[in-house]
């Protein structure tokens, strides 16, 4: 069991979000960051520099998240199980670095493959996975995680590079989220 938990984990986390590709856009901030939103609608060079020159949607600036919304906007326009499945990928991607990161700090699996499954399924992160608009935090949590797991090699190699590494991950995390 050892060998498989993460897959376990993950299977789990994928199995109780799987509603989640039913949902549609909600009328909540939807709107306003997907639907009638013209940035994420270009993806040239010009569009992406208006992304991160913008001020911000609705008094947040979060370029990341906008870009991501773009990114899948060039891949299915406004279909929300492209939006859903993005935020659900990332989440997953997120369990697995709560076990790799809670490996690293405990050396038991044990409690890497626990921990991440309690953060998978926990309800505080429906919202975030089910709820398109909340991309923001989905991709927040996971450059933090990557920043984390390289800030640990860092004090592991004494790596100078990993130390910029974590340090351009929090920048990355903190264009994520407002």
């Amino acid at each position: 069991f050892r060998r498989y938990s993460i897959w376990v984990a993950l299977l789990l986390t994928a199995v109780v979000y799987l509603p989640t590709f039913n949902s549609q856009f909600v009328e909540w901030d939807d709107p306003a960051y997907i639907i009638r939103n013209d940035l994420i609608k270009d993806l040239s060079p010009e569009g992406i520099k208006n992304i991160f020159q913008t001020r911000g949607v609705e008094g947040n600036y979060h370029p990341l998240t906008l870009l991501s919304f773009a990114i899948d906007y060039a891949i299915d326009g406004l279909n929300p199980l492209t939006f859903h499945l993005h935020n659900l990928l990332l989440h997953l991607l997120n369990v697995a670095l709560v076990f790799f990161l809670i490996k690293w700090l405990s050396n038991r699996w044990e409690i890497a493959f626990l921990t991440a499954l309690l953060f998978g399924m926990h309800p505080m992160h429906v919202e975030s996975v089910a709820w398109a608009t909340e991309r923001k935090d989905v991709l927040y949590v996971f450059y933090l995680l990557l920043g984390l797991l390289s800030y640990l090699k860092y004090v592991q190699s004494k790596k100078i590079a990993f130390c910029f590494l974590a340090l351009l991950l929090m920048v990355f995390s903190s264009l994520a989220k407002a």
